[in-house]
């Protein structure tokens, strides 16, 4: 991947302002922002709580620490700094609203939906004034209708809400909950899709659009949502338990880490072939994927005692021979340091104030320039 041309990037001259605080609208206003567009980011004074996640950095001597997943989000914004409660603040901030073609609104998640009831481009502006609003992405926990849109949530309860938690973890006791980011990156996604769909369909379609956090994580989860049965959940089957089909699982090897997949007979019989027990291959016990669910325990007893016998990259290509679904889970030093990575610029720098360090380039592909590779994150304001 090369250097974009500035120029020749999809979303350059679009104007957008974000916001609100949260994963979603920030990488919402990254996407923007990093295929050319001027995402305008407003703070409050103190500055976007997000700005204290960790991993820190230092930006320059004498100062706080920051969050780099704060940097990471808004690399190639602007950021300005204003109070909403005060009538000053306000009227500039329905200024620069009218000013943008694309307002990103994430207050409703903070304040609920009483925060949308005057949009930002109304701010300061004379009544009866006939200016044309810019097209607006309001960003709500459960929408703007319905039961459950005057609830409060986060991210993590909207996720485990849409099916995707439940099935996850041990048997007993609380599910695996993954970091909020995860649902927040997939929330982002959805209202930039929206967004540049609606904007290339302007001249026809509405000019603001709503999104539900909680449907936006139920758009990826269809699998978990198809296993509930009867309308109740099915049972937790326990740590690398899934669907109707085992071993599938991340194992232990001398050195490292292992993932493997296994769904077909002739799959199960190169996993017993390259752990030296072919006569498992064809035990009747183990035939099917429900019947290797049934007999779990005697498989991941068998599959820890073997593996920690060799390296990673000696399983691999023992497995690999064996037609065997198998991945390398690498470290996320090793991670960092894989050739496959470094040839495509897959991590890209950021920069913090005098601060620098990397982060994963956008996966995203817009016509043929960009994303940008990497860039700078504002200070407050």
């Amino acid at each position: 991947m090369q250097e974009p041309d500035m120029a020749q990037l999809a979303l350059k001259g679009l104007r957008v302002l974000e916001v609100g605080g949260g994963a979603a609208v920030a990488y919402a206003g990254k996407l923007f922002a990093d295929f050319g567009a001027e995402v305008i980011k407003v703070e409050p004074p103190q500055g976007d709580a997000w700005r204290q996640m960790p991993p820190l950095v230092a930006p320059q001597d004498g100062m706080a620490p920051e969050s780099a997943l704060f940097a990471w989000l808004n690399t190639n914004k602007r950021s300005v700094a204003a109070d909403a409660a005060q009538p000053a603040d306000r009227a500039w901030l329905g200024t620069l609203a009218r000013s943008c073609d694309l307002v990103l609104d994430a207050r409703a998640l903070a304040q609920g939906l009483a925060a949308l009831q005057q949009p930002l481009w109304t701010w300061g502006q004379a009544a009866g004034a006939a200016t044309p609003p810019p097209m607006g992405v309001d960003f709500t926990w459960f929408g703007d209708s319905g039961p459950y849109k005057d609830f409060a949530a986060t991210d993590a309860t909207c996720r485990a809400l849409a099916g995707a938690v439940h099935g996850s973890g041990p048997v007993e006791g609380a599910p695996h909950m993954p970091h909020d980011v995860h649902t927040g990156i997939v929330a982002g996604l959805g209202a930039f899709t929206v967004a540049v769909a609606a904007w290339m369909g302007r001249s026809q379609g509405s000019r603001r659009y709503v999104l539900s956090v909680q449907e936006a994580a139920f758009s990826v989860v269809e699998m978990e949502a198809g296993l509930v049965q009867d309308k109740a959940h099915a049972p937790r089957l326990g740590v690398n338990r899934f669907c109707t089909t085992h071993p599938a699982s991340i194992l232990q090897t001398s050195d490292g880490w292992i993932g493997i997949f296994t769904n077909t007979l002739a799959q199960w019989a190169g996993l017993c072939d390259a752990i030296g027990r072919p006569e498992l291959g064809s035990d009747p016990r183990f035939f099917s994927g429900p019947d290797r669910m049934a007999h779990a325990d005697l498989i991941d007893a068998l599959l820890k005692d073997v593996f920690p016998s060799r390296s990673t990259q000696e399983w691999f290509a023992l497995l690999t021979a064996n037609k065997h679904p198998a991945v390398i889970v690498p470290t996320m030093a090793q991670l960092l340091e894989q050739a496959v990575h470094r040839e495509r610029k897959a991590f890209v720098p950021v920069q913090l104030g005098a601060a620098q360090f990397e982060g994963p380039v956008l996966p995203q592909r817009l016509d043929a320039a960009g994303p940008l590779l990497g860039g700078r994150a504002r200070l407050l304001g």
